[in-house]
């Protein structure tokens, strides 16, 4: 793992450009920057790039605003994978793979379940009233089946032409109408 580290110098002309700097420079510029107020302080993003030797690791100055940007975007991302760590997604193919296995354990015929479901109405049905309902919903009922609802609100917002707000939006309409369908 190699780990470079990159500060920004001023130019004879006013500009800056980012300059390789030693690990001790760079070190003892964040102990410095510790004891300065947050308005004076130098900021730093951090980047990691795999390559086929390892892992590289790049530490680059930057402004308050980009630091700001990176932080929210990386506090987003491990509080993700933090609540990801507490739920398992399983595709409904799967559980219907499983599901004589499960029906076997439980001492149960595919018949009494097979009776109890002729009440409800069939995934069919609920496809052919949610492709009629909104031209946008059967894609959401697809992610939905395959058990990435909290994942697919950026690909959904891409297809559609939307933001992720007006997906977020969708998704939400997409349940109360299942919701409402079932009921």
């Amino acid at each position: 793992m190699r780990t470079t580290y990159l500060l920004q110098e001023k130019q004879l002309d006013g500009s800056t450009c980012l300059v390789e700097t030693t690990a001790e420079n760079w070190h003892a510029i964040v102990r410095a920057c510790a004891k300065l107020p947050t308005d004076q302080r130098r900021y730093f993003i951090r980047d990691v790039i795999p390559d086929d030797k390892g892992v590289d690791c790049m530490f680059i100055e930057t402004t308050k605003e980009t630091w700001q940007e990176w932080d929210r975007e990386q506090r987003r991302i491990r509080d993700n994978l933090q609540h990801r760590k507490q739920y398992e997604h399983i595709p409904v193919e799967s559980m219907l793979t499983m599901q004589d296995d499960i029906l076997a354990n439980a001492g149960l015929e595919s018949e009494d379940i097979a009776d109890s479901a002729v009440s409800r109405l069939t995934c069919a049905q609920l496809r052919q009233s949610v492709a009629e309902w909104h031209k946008w919903a059967p894609m959401l009922m697809d992610y939905y089946m395959d058990g990435k609802k909290t994942s697919c609100t950026a690909e959904v917002a891409r297809r559609c032409g939307v933001s992720e707000q007006v997906a977020r939006k969708y998704k939400r309409q997409f349940e109360k109408f299942v919701g409402t369908f079932y009921s």
